[in-house]
């Protein structure tokens, strides 16, 4: 299609960080009716491993690990699959996780994303903390062949943390259903010149006045006419991301007869705000419902995402220094081979502010924003400062703000902070009071 994909582009930057920059480093209860999202072709950057850090001063973003993965048993076409989602340093909150099927074939460089299945729970987890995980994952009912299953976990601003190998699945029959063929498909941008065709996950780029158009083929396998009604689902910045408001979308039925397989072609919703978002999009009809497809795209205009956060303490005494880490990216619409050409204005500022509670622990910091995606700072602690919690703002040159996004960490003791100051405060009155003492006995000795 002659455009590299924003997803793609994204593990590019984060793999960028990793070499210029330092480290991302990690290791390796039953949900109901899963959606499935099938992804188009892509070459995987991401290693199993996810923690940040910058040469010569190491700066965590994210030490999260998923172990002991394996499938443990099947059923058809319903897995079990049991897991550890573990964190080392800091804290990791907003954690989602998901099971995708890659398609097993000859090819060693390319491989098939057949489903993805994001599960709807967040974990979070504080330091030295591991949540084990029972799940059960129904893949759609129209696949057939052998596929590796992975876990994959992301923050919900789409932020890689950690992928570890489940082992495969084999299905020897499709059952019947109806499915969409995920490679049949592809996008365009309603009025463009020349009708170019765009890949589903490539984050094509586009204006709010325009439209985007899906094309797909979907295929009945049943003995019986369907009528099928589109569904859409749009989530901010990933799959892995919340849910936002859309308008828009083509809601009339596509009726297919028995066993027939047909091309059909449909207006996409939009949300409203310039930003990066997935579109998870599937057929229904009664009980039935298909497999799902994610479409990326990028509504133009400014933008500013916080991936991540970090923050080196899980309290401050007062005097002492906090030093808060984030990795943040700019307008969504800057990818290289965007079709806007040029990206928009980005967050130039970003406002750091430390609280306990209602307690200001520090002065906010102001701070310029460069290229580099990883920014660290330090805010003098001038209260003492136990279950600190950071508040960052991305602000435009004009003041707007783009992106916000927080962290709180837990002190082990709570109040620990403020009970070493008063201890402080107790031993300090007694050396002063002692001193007092043997002047007042050397005065009376003279």
């Amino acid at each position: 299609m002659g455009t590299t994909p924003l997803r793609l582009f994204r593990y590019i930057s984060v793999a960028a960080l990793l070499v210029v920059g330092g480290v991302v480093h990690a290791q390796t209860t039953s949900v109901a009716a899963p959606t499935h999202v099938s992804r188009t072709p892509i070459t995987p950057l991401r290693s199993s491993s996810g923690a940040v850090g910058v040469v010569g001063a190491p700066v965590v973003l994210a030490t999260v690990n998923i172990q002991n993965a394996r499938v443990v048993s099947q059923a058809d076409h319903t897995l079990s699959i049991s897991f550890d989602i573990s964190n080392r340093t800091g804290v990791q909150p907003s954690v989602r996780y998901s099971v995708q099927l890659v398609g097993v074939g000859t090819s060693t460089t390319h491989v098939v994303f057949a489903d993805e299945y994001v599960f709807p729970d967040t974990v979070s987890l504080d330091e030295h903390t591991s949540v084990h995980k029972d799940i059960v994952y129904t893949a759609p009912r129209g696949l057939m062949g052998r596929f590796e299953v992975y876990i994959q976990a992301e923050s919900d601003t789409g932020f890689p943390l950690a992928t570890a190998d489940a082992g495969r699945a084999t299905f020897a029959t499709a059952v019947s259903g109806v499915g969409i063929a995920a490679n049949t498909c592809y996008l365009t941008v309603q009025g463009e010149k020349g009708s170019p065709k765009y890949t589903l996950q490539q984050g094509v780029d586009i204006a709010s006045t325009e439209q985007l158009l899906l094309h797909c083929s979907a295929t009945n396998y049943s003995g019986a006419s369907v009528a099928l009604t589109p569904q859409y689902e749009t989530r901010y910045r990933s799959v892995y991301g919340d849910s936002v408001a859309q308008t828009g979308g083509d809601a009339s039925p596509i009726v297919l007869a028995p066993h027939e397989t047909k091309q059909f072609s449909l207006v996409l919703p939009k949300a409203s705000e310039p930003q990066a978002y997935d579109v998870l999009f599937s057929l229904v009809s009664g009980n039935s419902t298909s497999n799902t497809i994610a479409v990326l795209y990028v509504l133009q205009g400014s933008s500013a995402t916080i991936q991540n956060i970090g923050l080196d303490k899980s309290g401050y005494p007062s005097g002492d220094t906090a030093v808060v880490s984030f990795f943040w990216s700019p307008s969504a619409d800057g990818s290289p081979h965007s079709r806007l050409g040029t990206s928009s204005p980005s967050a130039t500022t970003a406002v750091i502010t430390l609280q306990s509670g209602t307690t200001v622990c520090a002065t906010p910091v102001t701070q310029p924003l460069t290229k580099n995606p990883l920014v660290r700072a330090s805010l003098p602690v001038l209260a003492a400062c136990a279950n600190p919690q950071v508040t960052i703002k991305l602000l435009a040159d004009d003041g707007t703000v783009l992106a916000a996004g927080g962290l709180m960490r837990t002190s082990a003791t709570g109040n620990g902070l403020l009970l070493v100051e008063i201890v402080g405060a107790l031993v300090l009155l007694l050396i002063m009071g002692g001193a007092l003492v043997s002047v007042k006995r050397r005065a009376d000795k003279k």
